[in-house]
């Protein structure tokens, strides 16, 4: 779960912008775990299911990134052009997954 990351935990990075790239980085921080929506909502009580949230910013090589708004109690997430986990056999299913992918559309 990305809410158990400390700095420097391992963490994997797909880029899938231009190639697929499969970057290891590190952590250089984790947010606290706080509620995903800000607002009052009273049709859920409080500690029931409430989604929450990290942020996490990374270092690949020399460059840093910023993954904001992470579910906390997933080891996989996809935003936009990445793909992180802090799972190495999640991270194997889901490039076996797009690679079995590109195979049915050839």
């Amino acid at each position: 779960m990305f809410s158990a990351l400390r700095q420097g935990s391992t963490i994997y990075i797909l880029d899938k912008s231009e190639k697929l790239k499969l970057n290891i980085g590190t952590v250089e921080s984790v947010s606290i775990v706080r509620p995903m929506y800000k607002t009052y909502n009273p049709t859920v009580s409080f500690g029931t299911n409430m989604q929450t949230v990290v942020d996490i910013t990374a270092k690949v090589g020399d460059q840093t990134l910023q993954f904001e708004c992470v579910p906390s109690s997933l080891s996989i997430h996809s935003n936009g052009n990445y793909t992180i986990s802090e799972n190495k056999e999640a991270m194997i299913s889901e490039v076996d997954s797009l690679l079995q992918n590109s195979n049915s559309v050839i």
